[in-house]
């Protein structure tokens, strides 16, 4: 007795043993679609012990097979084994589907259905049907959830999903927006928002764009009361990039809503940072005459108005000076209000890029800044920015002592944050510009992995401007004219810049004519030659093809023609051209994004 008891003791790992390795070799030839020798061992596996593992190889190896009576034998042994588990009825179905008898498949989907008798059970009789793609029959649980619970919004984002799945977009964003009434928690309509972003991206014919801002106009006017219809209303006119109208819906929201204010700042921000000034001063102009000056937004907007007028005043060349001095007025009464502090400290150098820049007061905006430097109230990463606007002036003044000791103070202080890093490219273009450039080159190469891409890519193109043309006195000579000439353009001394520019040899340098191409162009640019630069970047594209600023050169064409020059076509044909002959151009990301922006624009405006 005892000895049979060893032995079986024995057996029994190499049982276990012998069924692993039939399992191994069995799902590897359902792997490789040999259905019917994993039929064969996962009929043995099966019948030895029936556990699920085996059942979901073994069911799919039977139909594949076309083995539908001993398909049906085996789920309905299942089923009867396992009666409270959802899936086995619905695979039942699934077996005649496949057998090609559909009426029968589709009693037995509602057999399911009106067998079950819990929300519990039909979301899991859902699930089961979605595995084979069943999504009507999916929907219809969900549908009778709220016969039963009597809750005639339950499940609406799941509902929603579904009816995505299935095509019906109609419905699907009704059930959407039912549930976001229901749930109007800032993190909750941002997944509505993200769910409503996938649909419009990839939109060809925009059908489903249409659809959308259709639908939540109706949503919007039926619920005035609704804050989230309104929200996600002023969301979509701000994907359509259509700012004047955000700032409409922007001001609604805050006067029914009490927002006193914060909607409209919001927009108005945003339409600052996409230089739509116009709208952007407007949205903070209303703040300062709709609200009083104890309102959280009020000074603020007050400081917003001043900073965007700035900037649309020096956006022009050359600016209007008569502006110029009512903006420092405007800045210097707005000081002597209200305290310097971090909220305001663009602002503030503003005003000090309006001394030192435009009224040529030196001692004014290097006073102003020593001033902030010492402001108890200020952060020290606010100092660190008065400290690089300091530097910058040392810079302009040809200081360049002064300004590499601002910046090196700077990037000591602030080592691994954007404005350390910041400081550093400003102490490489020093160098760069004083024709140290091993020096500026090996600062550059530590810069091309910074956490800002902006300043990375920089990094980038600077270092390999150096590497490209610094190789022998000759070409140094032509570098350092370039350099100077950099820098001239730097200080906005253009006519000094295009004088250093005439004066290179393109022989010393053939591999920097591109490169001066493009520093011709970027001052035509800002002297708002637009047409002028246009053609020089025609040059480096027709000519310099192959070289490192071909594709900043196409993509500059392009903003060119879609900003200033105002045609839209030629605008998509030159991205349309960056992508296909730049794909891994680091413009590429940018330039399909406004590829498309003008193609959908163009559908619009189309009769």
């Amino acid at each position: 007795m005892a000895l049979c008891a060893a032995l079986c003791s024995c057996l029994q790992p190499l049982r276990a043993q012998s069924r692993a390795q039939q399992e191994q070799l069995a799902v590897q030839y359902y792997k490789s679609q040999e259905y019917e020798k994993a039929a064969a061992l996962f009929a043995e596996l099966f019948r030895e012990k029936p556990d699920n593992y085996c059942y979901s190889y073994y069911l799919p190896c039977l139909l594949e097979t076309g083995n539908y009576r001993e398909a049906e034998k085996v789920v309905q042994r299942q089923m009867r084994q396992n009666p409270k588990i959802q899936r086995f009825p619905v695979d039942l179905g699934w077996v005649y589907e496949k057998e090609g008898n559909s009426t029968k498949a589709q009693r037995q989907y509602d057999r399911c259905i009106d067998d079950a008798k819990s929300a519990q059970a039909l979301k899991e009789l859902s699930a089961a049907f979605l595995n084979y793609g069943l999504t009507e029959q999916a929907i219809r649980c969900y549908g009778r959830i709220r016969t039963m619970t009597g809750e005639p919004s339950a499940y609406a984002f799941e509902l929603a999903m579904l009816y995505r799945q299935k095509g019906d977009y109609q419905q699907a964003l009704h059930e959407l927006l039912h549930w976001a009434a229901e749930h109007p928690a800032e993190a909750e309509v941002n997944s509505v928002e993200s769910e409503l972003t996938t649909w419009i991206a990839d939109d060809e014919d925009k059908s489903r764009h249409d659809l959308v801002g259709k639908t939540l106009l109706q949503y919007a006017n039926k619920n005035p009361d609704v804050p989230v219809y309104a929200h996600l209303m002023l969301w979509f006119t701000l994907q359509e990039e259509d700012y004047p109208s955000a700032l409409k819906q922007a001001i609604a929201i805050d006067k029914r809503f009490q927002g006193e204010g914060r909607r409209t700042y919001e927009i108005a921000t945003i339409a600052a940072d996409n230089k739509d000034y116009g709208t952007a001063i407007a949205g903070y102009d209303h703040i300062r005459k709709s609200y009083s000056e104890f309102s959280p937004c009020y000074e603020a907007a007050l400081s917003g108005s001043i900073h965007t007028r700035y900037l649309q005043i020096t956006s022009q060349y050359p600016p209007e000076m008569t502006k110029i001095k009512q903006l420092s007025v405007e800045l210097d009464s707005f000081f002597r209000q209200h305290p310097l502090r971090d909220a305001n400290l663009g602002t503030y150098l503003n005003r000090v890029e309006i001394e030192a820049v435009y009224m040529k007061n030196i001692p004014m905006a290097t006073g102003l800044l020593e001033k902030a430097i010492e402001t108890p109230g200020l952060s020290a990463k606010g100092k660190a920015a008065c400290k690089l606007q300091l530097g910058d002036i040392y810079h302009l003044e040809d200081e360049v002592w002064e300004a590499t000791l601002l910046y090196s103070q700077v990037e000591k202080d602030f080592p691994n944050d954007t404005i350390g890093q910041n400081a550093k490219f400003k102490n490489a273009k020093l160098a760069f510009y004083m024709g140290e450039f091993a020096w500026a080159k090996a600062q550059l190469d530590v810069l091309r992995a910074a956490t800002s891409k902006l300043i990375a890519n920089d990094a980038m193109q600077l270092s390999l401007l150096i590497a490209d043309n610094e190789s022998g006195d000759s070409i140094d000579n032509a570098l350092h004219l370039y350099a100077k000439a950099c820098y001239c353009t730097e200080c906005r001394e253009f006519e000094k810049a295009l004088q250093l520019i005439d004066s290179i040899n393109d022989s010393e340098n053939p591999s920097l004519t591109d490169d001066i191409l493009y520093l011709r162009a970027d001052i035509a640019i800002q002297q708002q030659q637009y047409s002028d630069a246009d053609k020089l970047l025609e040059q480096i594209t027709t000519q310099f093809g192959d070289e490192l600023l071909a594709d900043d050169a196409l993509f500059m064409r392009a903003r060119l023609q879609e900003e200033r020059l105002h045609d839209p076509l030629t605008a998509m044909d030159l991205y349309q051209q960056l992508l296909k002959q730049y794909p891994d151009s680091l413009f590429a990301p940018e330039a399909r994004k406004r590829f498309r922006a003008l193609r959908n624009n163009s559908f619009k405006t189309q009769p």
